[in-house]
């Protein structure tokens, strides 16, 4: 029985090593998915944006372990797993302080047509994107339901 488990689980295991949960595959020499957010982290952090709107849901919890939370983001309900998140970003945009959306690069869920210049929305390596300075109506345009 041991042994039968014991196989099961290596199979397991080779399979899961080759797994990614990316929109895209790394073709060879791109830049790898560390310094590509590396590059979304540093961009945010020249124009001072510590804080974010993720159109989606998985980029919530990549940009804050990647920039070891001196960025935070939120998705786009007002209730989700870490409130703290939700409540620090949205204070940031309440006290004028910079904001950003970010987004993976073909997955934009039209944002482009709600921001009345679509060429302010930076393309980082052609896996993600960011759009500094949305305000309140076109964050609620794009779906996000933000706390007084």
């Amino acid at each position: 029985m041991i042994l039968v488990f014991a196989a099961v689980e290596g199979a397991a295991m080779r399979e899961f090593a080759g797994y990614t949960f990316m929109w895209w595959k790394n073709v060879p020499g791109s830049p790898s998915e560390a310094k590509s957010l590396s590059t979304v982290i540093g961009y945010l952090e020249s124009r001072g944006v510590t804080r974010v709107y993720a159109m989606n849901g998985l980029l919530q919890w990549t940009i804050p372990f990647y920039s070891h939370e001196t960025i935070l983001a939120r998705w786009k309900g007002a209730r989700d797993r870490y409130p703290p998140y939700i409540t620090a970003v949205d204070r940031a945009l309440q006290a004028g302080r910079p904001v950003a959306i970010v987004g993976y690069t073909g997955y934009s869920y039209g944002l482009e047509k709600l921001v009345a210049d679509p060429n302010a929305i930076v393309d980082i390596d052609g896996k993600y994107y960011v759009y500094l300075a949305p305000d309140r109506d076109l964050l609620g345009r794009a779906g996000f339901q933000l706390t007084r």
